[in-house]
């Protein structure tokens, strides 16, 4: 009959090993014969003195293949359990790759002999004859395992924790600053801030690969601790701008994204001394996908500190970082302070009366700047903020920006749309001046080619009746007659060939001739 699997009953002492398999540490439940059932009955009756001197302890033999007085449920540590002198000599030895185990604790949601085999996990042995990576199992485990045993059973895999926390290889600790946020869910603030926050404070001066772990679900451990804990951090954050490898900018894409969810969990003048100076140094940071992060989150900044009770904060902001980007030398600061003008209207941060006494000056004056590029985001910002300003107020003429009562700058502002409307760069002029549709430059090109095209066909369709060789032919004489009408001069006497007109030309006569 085919081993099963199956949990002991505490009647029952029908517990034999697999013999086939010497290395084998699940033992299998094996129905026994009638013979054997009635030899083991009389060595039940015969040895009942000693039995019951040791059923409270029990020794797990893998090698040996025996369990003497095991009880699956037991809250007692299956591990060093002491056995009687009665029955000293009937057990095994006892696993040595097992540790002695975690104290006893009366619990009975999971048998401890499984929690004796994972807190071993950590054992070097372990390592070396069952799996090099047994460690990150383990550690990658261990909150789901917290939260199958409780809070009030946690003192069971403390020990654990604080060895896996100090292992030698970085991604064991990179696991468990994963996940420290969801063990401190399921250990609650009281445990947390005692057991959990010296190892917080470790991962902070690890590696940088530990450290973005911890990193991306910074916010979600803050909201855990209680406000007092959490203010001692705020001098501690900007020590994440300190980074092994400077060319990891997602580290910093990172930080900028966990800026924008700390806001809610601190004061506003916390906020505006704490988390706008790293805002101001991400801003100006080298990657284009940092920077546009981090506008979101100094719009949101704004955004907090202009409702607060202390709106000079935001005010007092928004100067420097007009300042600071406006007038920067280099360009791509001042094409980042006009892509903060737009988020900053977006989110509300700014009103249409705000935004014009606050930074359409800056925008209007960046708007003749000698970048293209700077000037094509100017464009896209006016109209975007054109848009939004009608669409709000639901006036066709664009609300206050377009009164010349109540903005000053109205007729600079249509001056300056006009401008970027024929600017030389193309881009710049689509903002505001889309290009025609195709469809219409074909339609165009069909009525003003008519007579040639309907002779080209006239001469394909008379070549004979040797349809291949006549239409290959056509398609040939088509493309010299479109690179001939396509030829333009150059003013330095060169010939260019324009291909747009050439594809239109061919598409026309292909559909002349029936193609």
């Amino acid at each position: 009959m085919p081993a099963l699997y199956k949990l002991p009953d505490r009647s029952s002492s029908a517990w034999l090993s697999d013999a086939s398999d010497d290395s084998s540490t699940i033992e299998l439940y094996r129905p026994r014969s009638g013979s054997q059932q009635g030899a083991a009955k009389e060595g039940e009756e015969g040895s009942s003195s000693s039995s019951s001197s040791s059923s409270s302890s029990s020794t797990f033999a893998p090698r040996h293949g025996e369990l003497v007085g095991f009880d699956m449920f037991s809250s007692k540590s299956s591990v060093g359990g002491g056995a009687t002198e009665d029955s000293s000599s009937l057990e095994p030895p006892l696993d040595p790759a097992l540790p002695r185990g975690p104290p006893a604790t009366d619990q009975s949601i999971v048998p401890q002999l499984l929690i004796d085999h994972y807190v071993s996990m950590i054992d070097p042995s372990r390592a070396q004859t069952v799996d090099s990576e047994i460690a990150r199992h383990c550690a990658f485990s261990l909150p789901a395992v917290a939260l199958t045993l409780g809070r009030y059973n946690w003192p069971l895999l403390r020990d654990t924790y604080e060895a896996l926390a100090t292992d030698m290889q970085w991604k064991v600790r990179r696991t468990l600053a994963s996940s420290i946020h969801e063990l401190g869910v399921v250990l609650g603030r009281e445990t947390s801030g005692r057991d959990l926050i010296p190892v917080f404070n470790g991962f902070l001066k690890d590696l940088d690969e530990v450290r973005q772990g911890l990193l991306k679900h910074l916010a979600d451990f803050m909201e855990l601790l209680d406000p007092e804990r959490r203010r001692e951090y705020l001098p501690k954050l900007s020590e994440f701008l300190k980074m092994d490898n400077e060319r990891n900018w997602r580290f910093r894409q990172e930080l900028a994204e966990q800026l924008e969810r700390l806001i809610p969990l601190y004061s506003p003048a916390e906020v505006e001394e704490h988390l706008s100076p790293i805002a101001m140094v991400l801003v100006h940071d080298k990657v284009a996908a940092v920077r546009e992060t981090i506008t979101r989150v100094l719009a949101a900044i704004l955004l907090s500190l202009g409702r607060s009770d202390r709106p000079q904060l935001a005010s007092g902001l928004l100067r420097c970082l007009t300042d600071s980007l406006a007038r920067e030398p280099l360009w791509v600061h001042r094409q980042t302070f006009c892509a903060l003008c737009l988020r900053l209207f977006e989110v509300g941060a700014l009103d249409e009366a705000e935004f014009c006494a606050e930074l359409l000056p800056e925008l209007l004056d960046l708007a003749g700047d000698r970048v293209p590029n700077v000037r094509l985001v100017v464009a896209r910002t006016l109209k975007s903020v054109s848009e939004l300003a009608a669409a709000q107020s639901g006036a066709e003429g664009g609300g206050v920006m377009r009164d010349a009562a109540a903005n000053p700058l109205a007729e600079r502002l249509a001056e300056v749309e006009a401008a970027l409307a024929v600017d030389p760069d193309v881009d710049v002029r689509h903002i505001y001046a889309p290009p025609p549709e195709e469809e219409d430059e074909e339609t165009e090109l069909e009525e003003g080619d008519e007579s040639s095209n309907t002779s080209v066909a006239a001469t394909a369709t008379s070549e004979g009746e040797d349809g291949e060789n006549n239409n290959e032919e056509g398609v040939a004489g088509d493309t010299a007659a479109a690179l001939a009408a396509a030829a333009v001069t150059t003013p330095s006497g060169l010939m260019e060939i324009d291909s747009i007109k050439v594809i239109k030309i061919n598409k026309i006569n292909r559909k002349t001739r029936g193609l």
